[in-house]
């Protein structure tokens, strides 16, 4: 038998010790509720199972909500430049069905710093509905990877706040500076070679999910790269190494935990610098991830709130490249409110 899960028009949300430590100037924690729901869907992530769960989702939202709204992203950044025009327009909630590309697309149209209005209209919580195949975020709060059970534990769930990571770089010879927010990770160095690698994969690796195209051209990438040194620093502090990983989650890559002192709720960066250059020193690494879902002990962590990363490299954040370095990776000074499940 079908259940149907049922929310409260409006739920109160209790305001923690770490809440009051995030807020400091006493800004309103977002209460959840149906009242005005935005759906924003990826149509292409993930399997066409999960997408076809999707309908049941849907059918439940037309009754429960008092206004909804669906908008299909068609374009790379179409999430982005979408949830832009519309923050404004009073959403009670912000639903995300895709994976961690589209929920990457979302928060950068949630958040602006440079845009001084934006203080005054905050963003609605944002719920995720995994439908892609890595599902980092989903992963990384305790979600059910299924979009139907996800959806039943987000109506009765809880918006935390979490500070996105923050990319800046020199955009172009006049000194511009462009940004980039991210959720899960950013970083230079192999990954970021690997993720240029994927963006621009062949039509035929397009019909795979993209975390075993990673995986494929991960491996592969391991004999063809360079492994450059790149030069970092943390709060002053500096550092070389073959790749640098910027972490706010403690998952990468599905289950694996690559950076078990992150925390999106934290306060700080964590830098995950590899040490070794070449395959061999790489496969140190990996191996205990693949086997144990803990990396080597190839991997220096440093803690940090500023982060600058030079050298020869390519930027991404969150699986999605940016552009060469120079690069520098702070927090935002704002959180973004995520619905979290409750825990069992």
């Amino acid at each position: 038998m079908r259940t149907t899960p049922t929310l409260p028009p409006k739920v109160t949300l209790p305001i923690s010790e770490l809440e009051k430590k995030n807020n400091p100037a006493g800004a309103a924690i977002p209460s959840l509720s149906l009242a005005k729901v935005l759906l924003i869907v990826n149509p292409a992530a993930g399997s066409r199972l999960k997408r076809k769960k999707l309908g049941r989702i849907i059918e439940h939202l037309r009754r429960a909500a008092s206004s909804l709204e669906i908008i299909y992203t068609t374009a790379v950044r179409d999430a982005t430049r979408l949830v832009k025009e519309k923050r404004k327009d009073g959403w009670t909630l912000f639903l995300c069905a895709g994976g961690d590309g589209t929920i990457n697309e979302i928060v950068n149209g949630m958040i602006d710093e440079d845009d001084p209005a934006s203080d005054q209209t905050p963003s609605p919580p944002l719920g995720i509905l995994p439908t892609g195949t890595g599902n980092g975020l989903a992963r990384e709060i305790g979600l059910p990877l299924d979009p139907w059970k996800a959806y039943q534990a987000l109506l009765s769930g809880t918006a935390k706040p979490i500070f996105l990571g923050r990319v800046t770089r020199q955009e172009n010879p006049s000194g511009a500076k462009a940004h980039r927010y991210f959720v899960l990770l950013a970083g230079a160095g192999f990954d970021g070679y690997v993720s240029g690698w994927v963006e621009r994969r062949s039509a035929l690796l397009r019909k795979i999910p993209k975390l075993w195209v990673y995986f494929i051209l991960g491996f592969i990438g391991l004999f063809v790269y360079r492994y450059p040194i790149l030069h970092f620093t943390a709060d002053g502090a500096s550092y070389t190494g073959s790749t640098g990983v910027v972490a706010r989650a403690r998952l990468i890559a599905g289950p694996f935990i690559f950076s078990p002192l992150s925390d999106l709720r934290a306060r700080s960066l964590i830098l995950c610098l590899v040490k070794p250059a070449g395959p061999l020193g790489y496969f140190g690494m990996l191996l205990p991830l693949l086997f144990r879902r803990k990396p080597g002990k190839e991997v220096q962590y440093v803690e940090g709130k500023v982060i600058e990363a030079a050298g020869e490299g390519i930027i991404h954040a969150d699986g999605e490249t940016i552009g060469p370095l120079p690069a520098r990776f702070t927090l935002s000074e704002k959180p973004i409110y995520l619905v979290y499940p409750k825990p069992e």
